[in-house]
């Protein structure tokens, strides 16, 4: 783990970062990594474990999750459901990526592409006035 700390390290360096935006960047990257990793049940575990498994019988087999498998089908039927954004994580955030034309999320006008998510509701929040 040393090493790929070091490695980080040199890769900001090389870009032309200073001692401490290296020091904020690593310590924030690493945070998010021990919180993804808390977040690790043990279906993630097993699909890890039968992922490495297939890919060795054959490197173009993947195994895919109760869960994987209905996103699979939902993004094969083209038949999304949701607020109609495109959305990504940026840091400790989820940020809207892009929107969906016609969808809910651009017909009401109250997010927009950059709008980071720090919180889901089911009723209207004092915030977005």
């Amino acid at each position: 783990m040393d090493s790929k700390v070091k490695f980080d390290e040199l890769s900001l360096k090389l870009a032309g970062k200073t001692d401490k935006e290296i020091r904020e960047t690593l310590t924030r990257r690493y945070k998010f990594a021990i919180r993804r990793l808390a977040q690790t049940n043990s279906e993630d575990v097993f699909s890890l474990a039968m992922t490495a498994f297939a890919r060795e019988i054959d490197p173009h087999t993947n195994y895919l999750s109760p869960r994987n498998t209905e996103q699979f089908n939902t993004e094969m039927s083209l038949s999304l459901e949701g607020i109609g954004a495109v959305l990504q994580m940026d840091d400790d955030y989820t940020v809207i990526n892009s929107m969906v034309a016609g969808g809910p999320a651009a017909k009401s006008k109250a997010i927009s592409v950059g709008d980071k998510i720090v919180g889901v509701g089911q009723q209207a929040s004092r915030w977005l006035t």
